[in-house]
């Protein structure tokens, strides 16, 4: 795709919508999710369906690009993330050995080439893809999955892990424990990390700063809302790309608390407000993967 910022503008909308749909479920949780890992595996489930099914999925990412651009702009994508030792992404199909045999051959050079993805077949697909996901994120995410359904007999899979260095490292004399306020108004001593920022974020809702990483090909942006604003009448406003490229050259003192998080989310809700509904229900048509009955 010759103009890949084409798609900046849907691309901010998925994320905010995505984790606007995780913020409702617990409002005072660490929430951490990855837009670009729901769009890569949305991608995947629209051409591994066929008809409405397609068509849903399609509509709700594709940013009214042509389905020629879209599979261009996915694909660069891949081809963008195999070259990068920073932010990595992988994809693969496993199935069910009760089923290995009614998967449609044609798919396997697609999901090669479109997304640089494997097709393999399991006795234990639960454990399998804990064991792949594990592998694809440098241990980081296990388990994945849970006990899964007796029906399950596919599954659809992408994985991104990043990994990197700051590009100014905090020292020990910049980490010591202070009171930290949380989202649900209780106050906690966490360990809080100091620094001096260069590029500082201001908009009538909020205020933030970006941090880079090491070689300077991503950085952080930490956003906080203003007094008198919550999340998420921030996140409705929430174009990130443009909050990136508004950042102006200012030195900021910024205190965070060091924190882990570890997410688990059902995004169910979040596709069928959408529009993506059929991929859920028994009319789902999954006939270019396989010619088994299947449904997500």
């Amino acid at each position: 795709m010759k103009n890949p910022e084409a798609y900046t503008n849907k691309y901010n909308e998925l994320a905010a919508g995505i984790l606007m749909d995780i913020y409702q479920e617990d409002k005072t949780a660490n929430v951490v999710c990855s837009p670009l890992s729901v769009l890569i595996l949305l991608a995947l489930a629209a051409d591994s369906t066929a008809g409405k099914t397609r068509k849903e999925i399609l509509d709700a990412i594709d940013g009214k690009l042509s389905e020629e651009d879209f599979a261009e702009l996915i694909r660069g994508l891949q081809e963008t993330l195999k070259e990068s030792g920073t932010l990595k992404s992988a994809n693969a199909v496993c199935t069910d050995h009760s089923i290995e045999d009614t998967i449609n051959r044609d798919f396997i050079p697609l999901l090669q080439k479109q997304y640089g993805g494997e097709l393999f077949a399991s006795d234990n697909l639960a454990e399998d893809v804990n064991e792949w996901v594990k592998q694809k994120t440098d241990g980081m995410i296990y388990p994945a999955m849970g006990n899964p359904p007796d029906d399950f007999k596919l599954a659809l899979m992408n994985a991104v892990a990043f990994t990197a260095d700051w590009e100014e490292e905090y020292e020990d004399e910049d980490i010591y424990d202070e009171r930290f306020t949380c989202a649900d108004r209780t106050v906690k001593t966490a360990d809080m990390l100091h620094g001096t920022e260069h590029e500082y974020i201001e908009t009538k809702y909020l205020k933030g700063f970006v941090k880079p990483y090491k070689g300077g090909e991503y950085s952080f942006m930490a956003l906080l809302p203003k007094k008198g604003n919550t999340l998420a009448a921030v996140m409705k406003r929430c174009d990130f790309t443009g909050l990136f490229n508004s950042r102006i050259h200012e030195d900021v003192y910024t205190v965070m608390p060091g924190f882990k998080y570890d997410t688990s989310r059902e995004l169910t809700g979040y596709c069928m407000a959408a529009g993506i509904r059929t991929l859920f229900s028994d009319r789902a048509d999954f006939s270019p993967l396989s010619s088994a009955w299947l449904k997500a």
